[in-house]
């Protein structure tokens, strides 16, 4: 569980707060991410009369195929949908269904988004940075509906082709260009949170992990 009290007192010593999406600000209602795959199934039977099987281990090779073949480092919806073998018209069919449900099963994870707020509410300048293929318009439509609002930029590794870990953080701080203000992550991986920090080479900015649970 997460203490409220202990990690704002932390946090409001801060001028810049970098807040994570999944896993911190927001939780899907799976037990594991990729369970959305079999929704996403279920759903397109319900829905169209010629019906498909095995979609979750397809679309879990066809993710593993557009980051191998990828020129970058983070891939698209659209890219991930191009490695299966279905027709265009299914792909779109498809992209909007996992769309609608990553919608409807992300829920705020409400003792973080209540810091947020009450840091928003202080005056904090507060950035949102999430390395996910989702499209803007969905990690916009899951923001909304989790009640999270008033941040100045969401960045998402999806739009500038690299992920925390391979230089997200490094662009956010170039185009940001913090002076003196100090600056804090507060994520859930050590790996794409914490080392991707200390990989930024910027040794004011500083992370808090919190739990998954």
């Amino acid at each position: 569980t997460v203490d409220v009290e202990k990690v704002f007192q932390k946090l409001q010593k801060y001028d810049v707060i970098t807040f994570d999406i999944f896993d911190t600000l927001v939780k899907r209602d799976v037990s594991l991410p990729r369970d959305v795959f079999s929704l996403v199934e279920k759903e397109y039977n319900r829905t169209n009369t010629k019906h498909i099987s095995g979609f979750s281990h397809i679309r879990q090779i066809a993710e593993k195929r557009a980051r191998d073949v990828s020129l970058y480092a983070e891939v698209t919806l659209d890219e991930i949908y191009k490695e299966t073998s279905y027709s265009i018209e299914s792909q779109e069919i498809l992209k909007k269904i996992e769309s609608d449900i990553e919608i409807m099963v992300c829920t705020p994870h409400q003792p973080i988004v209540e810091i947020y707020h009450r840091l928003l509410h202080m005056g904090k300048r507060i950035f949102l940075i999430s390395d996910m293929y989702l499209p803007r318009p969905v990690i916009e439509k899951i923001l909304q509906k989790c009640q999270i609002s008033g941040y100045e930029q969401l960045w998402l590794s999806s739009e500038y082709r690299c992920r925390k870990i391979t230089g997200l953080f490094c662009k956010f701080l170039d185009s940001v260009k913090l002076k003196e203000e100090k600056i804090i992550h507060i994520g859930d991986s050590w790996k794409a949170d914490r080392l991707a920090i200390w990989k930024s080479a910027n040794f004011n900015y500083h992370t808090l992990l919190i739990s998954r649970n």
